[in-house]
Order: C-alpha cells, then structure tokens, then sequence
C-alpha cells in the first residue's frame, strides 16, 4: 500500500463514527467555496483530519449530540491526530436532496 496524499476534513463526530463502525458511508455536497456544485476526491484512499467548526449537539441526532458534548476540543497549537483513514469506493452525482430523502 502506497502513501496516501488525500485528506477529508470532517466533523471530528462523523470521523468517530466512522472508526467505530457506526456509519459506513459519507455524503458529501461541494465545499463551502468551491465554485461547482460537486465534491470530487482525486484518490482512492484519503486520511480523516477531525475538525469541529459547525459541529452542534442539537443538531446531531441521538446518541450523537450527547457524544459531541463530551469531545475535547483542542487549542490553537495542540497537535492533532490523524489515526484513521477511509476507502472510497464510489463518488456519485446526486440530482438533489430528494434522492437522499427517501
């Protein structure tokens, strides 16, 4: 297995989820400032790097939110981790948020 020179940011919850199996899969919509209304992922493999802008517990559902009170949130300088990586084994364009609804 080669490097990867991928890296997700996502929700430091979602990450969590991932790594204990809880959730299998990711939906993605393009980035906050990305010109194209998609997400592309040049790679195959990518690192998950845990953030926690825009992470709020009443937001989350159950047992979620009550998971995210209790996550530390480091400080400015602290080293983060990046223990876990994720498989992508398919990216596909979606029409629109009908077809994840159902």
């Amino acid at each position: 297995m080669g490097a990867i020179s991928w890296v997700l940011k996502e929700w430091s919850i979602a990450v969590e989820a991932l790594i204990s199996g809880d959730f299998v899969l990711l939906i993605r919509k393009g980035g906050i400032r990305e010109k194209k209304q998609s997400f592309e992922v040049p790679s195959d493999r990518a690192l998950l790097f845990p953030t926690y802008e825009h992470q709020h517990a009443d937001a989350l559902r159950s047992p979620y939110g009550q998971k995210l009170v209790s996550q530390p949130v480091p400080a400015i300088g602290d080293e983060v981790v990046m223990s876990s990586w994720a498989q992508i084994t398919h990216q596909l364009l979606l029409p629109g948020v009908s077809a994840i609804e159902a």
